[in-house]
């Protein structure tokens, strides 16, 4: 990969409204392995910060990526999961809200949408089958990077500096799921001096929980930590208390 190439993927931080009031960040995005290659090259062509979800992917020519929008007839596993969320949020009974048609028509028409009220954010700027994958051609020799140091790599604290800032321009939840993910953010964010701060412990049902922090430069901007949003970590009614705190 070039030196621009990593820039441009590095440039892209997320879909959706840069004014939502509700944020979901990843570590990363997923893509698959057989198709690493088409789906970098579509990438980068779109130099913009921000993107439509359904857009974006709707005109990519990679079928794991376009094939959940257009003719989708189920949503996607994580996004499902957003829109149920997003639902209740606004009013929605769960037995709507997790109704596979209802999903799909929020993930089609309104998940991550420059009008809507959701935004997903990426900590990380190469999308990955999963966290543990390099490939060869994701190396940059001009910067150094390589499954070795990619971690440590000084443009990605420009790049979360760019997500805090983006944060903090109004109040908003700022949900990030997954166990495994937590001590990433918590590592990025110090390593930006800009600490998230422990607050509190809400209890979702028994013993799950959403752990709410803040950043250190801004109290207004609530992270809730949460299990991972599948194989059953989450109950039901999880999901319904954690959607009256967004």
């Amino acid at each position: 990969m070039t030196e621009q190439q990593f820039r441009i993927l590095n440039n892209h931080i997320g879909y959706g409204n840069p004014q939502a009031e509700v944020v979901f960040i990843g570590l990363e995005e997923g893509c698959k392995h057989i198709t690493l290659l088409d789906n970098y090259n579509y990438r980068f062509a779109n130099n913009n910060e921000l993107l439509d979800l359904s857009e974006f992917h709707i005109h990519s020519p990679v079928p794991d990526m376009n094939h959940w929008f257009g003719a989708a007839t189920s949503s996607q596993s994580t996004w499902g999961q957003y829109c149920k969320l997003l639902l209740m949020r606004d009013g929605a009974p769960f037995i709507n809200a997790n109704d596979k048609f209802n999903k799909l028509n929020y993930q089609l028409n309104d998940l991550g949408s420059i009008t809507g009220n959701s935004l997903l954010l990426e900590l990380l700027p190469l999308p990955r089958p999963n966290h543990n994958f390099w490939d060869p051609f994701l190396d940059c020799p001009n910067l150094g990077i390589n499954e070795y140091n990619y971690y440590a790599c000084e443009l990605l604290d420009d790049r979360i500096r760019r997500i805090r800032d983006l944060l903090v321009a109004r109040d908003r939840t700022v949900i990030l799921h997954g166990k495994s993910k937590h001590q990433d953010a918590l590592t990025l964010f110090n390593r930006i001096l800009d600490p998230l701060v422990f607050v509190t412990d809400h209890a979702l049902d028994g013993p799950i929980v959403a752990s709410e922090f803040s950043l250190t430069s801004n109290a207004n901007v609530r992270f809730l930590l949460t299990p991972f949003f599948g194989n059953g970590a989450m109950s039901n009614a999880a999901y319904e208390n954690l959607s009256h705190l967004m």
